[in-house]
C-alpha cells in the first residue's frame, strides 16, 4: 500500500543485452516491462512475474527461451489508438459549448455519401477499408490497392459488412471524426503540469496546444475540459519510447480526472480533441470548462 499523494514509478524499456553465447538463433536486445499482463503478453511460463523484474532475473530467463517462439506485445498506452467517434452524449456537450449542429450534419453526409457507391467505386470502397481498417489489420485495403476488382466475391463481403457496421454506428451517433483519439491516462508523475495542464504523447512524440479532453459517458457540462498540451521535458526519462498516453496533472484542489464522470487513472480512456473546427468553435463559446 502506497503512503497518500505518492505515485510508485517502475522502470520502463528495460535494455536487454544480446547473448553472445547463443549463436544459433536471434535473441532480444531490447523489451518493455509494462506491468503484471507480462506474463500472459509475452507467452512465458516465467515464475511468479511481477511488476518490477530485476534486470539480471529477466536476462536469465530470456536467455533459456528461444527468442523465436515468443510474442511481444506493447502495452495498451504504447498502441495506436483506433479511430476516433463522437457518441451522441458528446454532441450534446459540444452542441452546447458553440459546435453548430450544421458542423455534425455534414461528418453525417459524409460518411453516408461512401455507401451507396461502395460497390462499384474504387475511391468510395476505399475510404470505407480505410476507417474500418482495424478491424481487419487493413486487409481490405491492402487488396484494394493491389488491384483486386471490388466486386470480388470476398471484398465485396467486407465491404458490405463494414457499410452495415457504419451504418450501425451512426444510427446511435457515431460519427467519425478526425485528429481525435481515445488516450490512457494517468497522473504526471514530474509534479511540473499545472492545473490546467496535460501532456499528450502521439506517434511523434509530445504535443502541444489546445484541447478538448473528455470521459465519456460524460453528461454533465463539466465532463468536457479545454486544456492546454504543454510539453514536458522531465517526462521522457520516465515513459522513454512508449506513446499514446494523456499525462494530468497532480496539482489543483480535485483531480481532474475527478472532474470529468468521476473518472481516475487505473486504465480509464480520455477522448482527447485536436481537431481544429471542433476545437475551434468549442474554444470560442467559453461554456466548457
Amino acid at each position: 500500500m502506497l503512503p497518500p499523494r505518492t505515485i510508485q514509478i517502475r522502470p520502463s524499456m528495460i535494455k536487454v543485452e544480446t547473448d553472445p553465447k547463443l549463436s544459433d538463433t536471434q535473441t532480444v536486445n531490447s523489451v518493455e516491462i509494462n506491468g503484471t499482463r507480462i506474463a500472459y503478453d509475452l507467452k512465458l511460463c516465467l515464475p511468479k512475474v511481477v511488476n518490477v523484474i530485476e534486470l539480471d532475473q529477466l536476462m536469465m530467463e530470456l536467455h533459456m527461451i528461444n527468442v523465436t517462439c515468443l510474442n511481444f506485445y506493447s502495452s495498451s498506452s504504447s498502441n495506436q489508438p483506433r479511430r476516433s467517434y463522437l457518441s451522441k452524449y458528446l454532441i450534446a456537450l459540444l452542441s452546447y459549448g458553440g459546435v453548430p449542429n450544421e458542423y455534425f450534419m455534414n461528418l453525417l453526409k459524409d460518411a453516408l455519401e461512401d455507401a451507396p457507391s461502395v460497390q462499384s467505386s474504387k475511391r468510395a470502397a476505399l475510404r470505407v477499408s480505410l476507417r474500418f481498417g482495424e478491424m481487419d489489420d487493413s486487409i481490405v485495403t491492402r487488396m484494394i490497392l493491389s488491384g483486386i476488382p471490388i466486386d470480388e466475391p470476398f471484398l465485396h463481403h467486407c465491404l458490405s459488412f463494414m457499410v452495415n457496421e457504419e451504418r450501425k454506428g451512426l444510427r446511435v451517433g457515431k460519427l467519425p471524426v478526425n485528429d481525435c483519439f481515445y488516450l490512457m491516462g494517468t497522473a504526471d508523475p514530474t509534479g511540473t503540469l499545472k492545473s490546467d495542464e496535460v501532456c499528450i504523447i502521439l506517434d511523434h512524440g509530445q504535443v502541444q496546444g489546445r484541447v478538448l479532453v473528455y470521459k465519456h459517458p460524460g453528461l454533465h457540462f463539466g465532463d468536457i475540459h479545454v486544456l492546454n498540451a504543454t510539453y514536458v521535458e522531465a517526462l521522457e526519462e520516465f515513459v522513454g519510447n512508449a506513446k499514446y498516453a494523456i499525462f494530468f496533472p497532480i496539482k489543483g484542489p480535485r483531480s481532474l480526472a475527478d472532474e470529468m464522470a468521476n473518472s481516475d487513472f487505473d486504465g480509464d480512456m480520455y477522448w482527447v480533441s485536436r481537431n481544429q473546427q471542433v476545437g475551434g468553435f468549442a474554444l470560442s463559446a467559453d461554456k466548457l470548462i
